[in-house]
């Protein structure tokens, strides 16, 4: 399976080895890098051309996006990220248009949860 358009979500521990495992695997396109430290994600990228930003939910609504590699701390709640990819993979079979209407309250958890892990 070719995934043309992965985005690496968090670029601290493990997102580094995501990220390079993409790059060296000719089926795959890392589309997106999404961390909260935007240095942190530009110095994982190097001189590679990839998009970064600090919400992962931008890069799912990018019809592009084909997959998605969670690297985020262990505590960071799971119910936001999982809302977004279900809202993104709905959107992607038609079903409707992701609903970003409650993004910055899940974006706040996320927010609050990676600030606390640190």
């Amino acid at each position: 399976m070719s995934h043309r358009g992965l985005v690496v979500v968090g670029a601290g521990y493990w997102g580094p080895h995501l990220v390079r495992a993409t790059l060296a695997t000719p089926a795959h396109q890392l589309g997106w890098l999404s961390d909260l430290d935007a240095g942190r994600a530009h110095s994982v990228l190097g001189r590679c051309s990839v998009n970064t930003l600090a919400y992962y939910a931008q890069a799912l609504a990018d019809p592009a996006v084909t997959a998605a590699a969670i690297a985020t701390p262990a505590a960071t709640p799971p119910g936001p990220i999982r809302t977004s990819l279900t809202q993104a993979s709905s959107s992607a079979r038609g079903s409707s248009s992701p609903d970003w209407s409650d993004y910055k309250e899940t974006q706040s958890q996320v927010d609050y949860s990676t600030a606390r892990s640190r």
